[in-house]
């Protein structure tokens, strides 16, 4: 009698003791939606929606810096190779070098414009810019004119 007394007693306070656990824990989840509830709320405002497109924003400037930092850039040997293929009474008036970066390759977009004096002139430079650039040079449409020429090429360029 004595021990089931004992054995009675101890299993309710283990009872006990897990009724009690029960309710801290479930009063500790409750308290923990309700801090999500209030922390969703504050990303719901447009301050911090405007907050978070602006380092959205810097972070992919920096994304952007970094890989420019990052990769070097050739622009010399461009140039160098540029200039060894102009032809006398040649000049450039404008040269615009960007970088285009795909998942498979690098390759550098180079566009030239300027002017030639005549066709002979201006299709020895697309060839010469075709061998030294092993690709193909794209061409404006300046070549109807039998002289004094104003000329524009596009050459991609493998790094």
């Amino acid at each position: 009698m004595l021990l089931g007394g004992l054995i009675l007693s101890f299993f309710f306070c283990l009872i006990l003791i897990l009724y009690s656990i029960k309710i801290y824990v479930a009063s500790e989840a409750e308290s923990q939606k309700l801090v999500i509830e209030t922390t969703g709320k504050e990303f719901e405002k447009p301050e911090t929606k405007e907050l978070m497109d602006k380092i959205s924003s810097a972070n992919k400037n920096f994304l952007k810096l970094n890989s420019f930092y990052q990769e070097p850039l050739y622009l010399t040997d461009v140039l160098e190779k540029v200039s060894n293929t102009l032809s006398p009474g040649m000049y450039l008036n404008n040269f615009s070098y960007q970088k285009q970066t795909s998942e498979q390759e690098e390759k550098f977009e180079v566009v030239l414009s300027g002017f030639a004096p005549n066709t002979d002139v201006l299709f020895d430079f697309r060839k010469n810019l075709e061998k030294v650039f092993s690709t193909k040079v794209d061409v404006g449409d300046s070549w109807i004119k039998p002289a004094d020429f104003r000329f524009v090429f596009s050459v991609k360029v493998n790094k």
